[in-house]
């Protein structure tokens, strides 16, 4: 799997025990931190593409699409991320 694009950045994460999630936008609780967050997309057209998302001090999760665009769509929806971000 190739590196297709990159972008980085910040989002309010919300850490769990053994985890992390995107927080919503009212959650005021002490585990939301405002953190980096590198983002890529890899793949191919074959076999799909995953959206890998690593908030600093977190580990990776991924998202699998059909097409680029469909990733690049979930990243701006969850993480505000805009299409001239990326690189």
């Amino acid at each position: 799997m190739s590196v297709i694009i990159k972008c980085a950045t910040k989002a309010r994460i919300r850490i769990l025990k053994g985890g992390w999630q995107v927080a919503e936008d009212d959650d005021e609780s002490k585990y939301v931190k405002n953190l980096a967050v590198n983002l890529s997309i890899v793949g191919s057209k074959k076999n799909g593409y995953h959206l890998l998302m690593e908030p600093k001090g977190c580990f990776v999760a991924d998202s699998h699409y059909e097409s680029i665009s469909e990733a690049k769509k979930d990243a701006r929806d969850s993480l505000g991320v805009n299409s001239t971000d990326w690189v």
